[in-house]
């Protein structure tokens, strides 16, 4: 079915492009490749089959104003490992349910995907000193601020840190509206966006109205059409109001807008379309399947699950359709499949198949996609359709196009460790170690790191199954560890490690936490250490980040894992450096790594030096990032739903930019 409307592509070449200065607006980070903020921007296949969204004054208006940066990229492979561990990264550390002691919400790797209802910032900040002393502080910055990145960042922190339930008079999300005029794209785009965040029912009817560019919206923001990047962020708002609210009618009503929009700007280019489908992918709607008759599936694509599926399919199928909306809609039907009813299953499995199968003449990025649905629709049990995903995921490493390859092993990884309905589920799972194992001790220097990853995210599945973490698997690792030293490699290992939680790796793993030779490896081993608990190495990781300040990736890892530790000694020594940091980058590593292990000392500082006048501009907008950070009411960064199983290199430019740092995968 789809196999015959696929844009028949040979897989093109990877084009990496090295930029030697830029800044990035709305307090913007960067996920990878690799997790070095310095390192390259990838801009992937080079010859995506339909046409894209321009950037500038002549496209989307991305905007052009300077604000908080993670510094100049330059060169670096695309398809590295790295790069999905840097989109990936959150959902695995966990960081703020590590500082909460929390107990795993949820027993399917892949539905931790949005708000579990616990919030992380009792551990770190009171609600006291949120409602009374940090909200009122950027409510103030608001008031009286001129400076875009400092509202940018303002605006997004107050999102972050209110939990709509205490807004009870609707002061912020009055603030949040109040700034979707600016005449600053970014501060509009900033606003659109904390309304999603901040959760708000009452926020829908304002998101719908500015995605579909209605004449109210335009009214109320004097304008005489809604920018496209500000429907866009509206859109992705859309999703994360949606998926925060257990009320079907609130998921139906987003949904359905998401649905109208992405019919409505057919041929307008891909922002607004993409959002629709990354954000419809949150979103499925009850019942699952309507009962006889059930024409109205066939007109109002949200009333039900079926329903939805039928939509995407058919948006899929679309002979004309751009490459890099195509690209995003196998993940969100397989969002919607999985835990569906077997008929919505079958659906989806076996065109999926179709597009990774031996004889595909699917593009690059459809294969990529396909490798990633699969691996969220199959378990490891002894069901004809999940024996076949998996063999087509062990055939998929090495044939095909050269990073679906790599995916590939990701998704049998995540098949392999969840837990099927029927017999065999340890069948499935041995298997999927085996292969795993097998490729670890291949020839191939660049499936090998791979394969560890992969290692890696199965036995953390299993653990938050409540298993422990298979002792072989670990001593492979290990093994592996000792015999290939390259930092590339070396690095996976590292991560891997601490995603098996292998606490006996730390006589390994602590000499790469120490060396200075590489930044990224040893920002991969610090930040192992706290993945797997090593309390022993507390004051060795508290020196590696005192010697940090003008090396922001392993600054920024150093004090993860010390946040992972329970450890915030350092906390006076960050704030004291954001204060003064010399340049961007140091600015947006000290108020990350502050985030990560700053608590109640870092709030009176951090609120004085929002509001003072005799700080630079730039670093008042990074205390605001730091107490939004410090303040976040989520388990998980507001933007993870988006970053995961992300055909990242045909982003339109509203959700992953790494050269302006606009998308909304770049924001704090």
């Amino acid at each position: 079915m789809w196999a015959a409307l696929q844009l028949r592509s040979a897989a093109p070449s990877l084009l990496v492009l090295g930029v030697t200065s830029v800044v990035f607006a709305h307090g913007g980070t960067y996920y990878g490749p690799g997790n070095n903020p310095s390192t390259g921007y990838p801009m992937g296949p080079a010859s995506p089959t339909g046409p894209t969204t321009a950037g500038g004054p002549s496209g989307t208006g991305v905007p052009t104003g300077s604000g908080p940066s993670t510094g100049a990229p330059g060169a670096a492979d695309p398809t590295s490992w790295g790069t999905w561990w840097g989109l990936h990264r959150a959902s695995y550390l966990e960081l703020r349910r590590a500082l909460l002691r929390a107990p795993v919400a949820t027993r399917d790797e892949d539905a931790f995907l949005g708000f579990s209802g616990a919030t992380s910032n009792q551990a770190r900040a009171s609600q006291e000193s949120i409602r009374g002393r940090v909200v009122p502080a950027l409510l103030a910055a608001l008031e009286r601020e001129r400076n875009p990145d400092v509202l940018s960042g303002a605006l997004l922190a107050l999102a972050k840190s209110t939990d709509a339930n205490s807004d009870a008079e609707g002061r912020v999300a009055a603030a949040l509206r109040a700034h979707l005029g600016q005449t600053n794209q970014e501060v509009g785009e900033s606003a659109a966006i904390g309304l999603g965040i901040l959760g708000a029912p009452s926020a829908a009817t304002t998101l719908v109205a500015l995605l579909r560019d209605d004449a109210a919206a335009r009214k109320e923001l004097g304008v005489a059409s809604i920018p496209t990047r500000t429907r866009a962020f509206a859109g992705y708002g859309l999703g994360l109001l949606g998926l925060r609210h257990s009320n079907p009618d609130i998921k139906r009503f987003c949904a359905q807008a998401l649905c109208t929009a992405y019919e409505g700007d057919v041929g307008r280019g891909a922002d607004v379309r993409v959002a629709a489908i990354l954000a419809l992918g949150l979103l499925p709607v009850e019942p699952d399947q309507l009962g006889p008759p059930a024409e109205l599936g066939a007109s109002v694509p949200t009333a039900s699950r079926s329903a939805e599926i039928d939509w995407l399919v058919r948006a899929f199928a679309e002979p004309r359709q751009d490459e890099a909306v195509r690209a995003q809609i196998p993940v969100s039907l397989a969002r919607h499949a999985h835990g569906s009813a077997p008929a919505n299953q079958d659906l989806v499995h076996r065109p999926l198949l179709e597009l990774l199968g031996a004889r595909t003449e699917a593009s690059a990025a459809l294969q990529q996609s396909a490798a990633t649905a699969l691996g969220l629709l199959g378990d490891n049990d002894e069901d004809p359709f999940d024996r076949r995903i998996a063999e087509v995921l062990r055939q998929s490493t090495h044939q095909g196009d050269r990073y679906a390859r790599k995916l590939a092993y990701i998704a049998l990884a995540r098949v392999g460790s969840r837990e099927g309905t029927v017999g065999g589920r340890d069948i499935g799972l041995k298997n999927a170690r085996l292969f795993l194992a097998d490729e670890l001790h291949g020839d191939d220097g660049q499936s090998r790191p791979w394969a560890a990853l992969a290692l890696g995210v199965l036995e953390h599945a299993r653990i938050r199954l409540g298993e422990t973490a298979s002792s072989e698997t670990a001593a492979s690792l290990r093994a592996a560890l000792a015999k290939h030293d390259a930092p590339l490699e070396a690095g996976a290992y590292c991560i891997a490690l601490g995603l098996c939680k292998d606490a006996s790796a730390r006589e390994a793993i602590q000499p790469y936490a120490l060396r200075t030779v590489d930044d990224e490896l040893q920002a991969s081993a610090c930040l192992a250490l706290g993945m797997i608990g090593a309390t022993e190495s507390l004051a060795a990781l508290r020196e590696v980040a005192r010697a940090s300040r003008h090396r922001p990736i392993v600054l920024r890892d150093a004090c993860i894992a010390l946040g992972l530790l329970g450890d915030h000694e350092l906390v006076p020594v960050l704030v004291g450096w954001l204060r003064d940091a010399p340049n961007v980058g140091q600015l947006s590593a000290t108020a990350t790594a502050l985030g990560w292990v700053g608590d109640q000392r870092a709030i009176d500082p951090l609120c004085e030096m929002l509001g003072s006048e005799q700080v630079p501009d730039r670093a008042r907008a990074f205390a605001a990032v730091a107490l939004g950070l410090i303040c976040e009411k989520d388990l998980l960064p507001w933007n993870a739903v988006y970053s995961r199983d992300l055909v990242w290199w045909l982003a339109p430019p509203t959700l992953f930019d790494p050269i302006t740092g606009t998308g909304i995968l770049d924001l704090l």
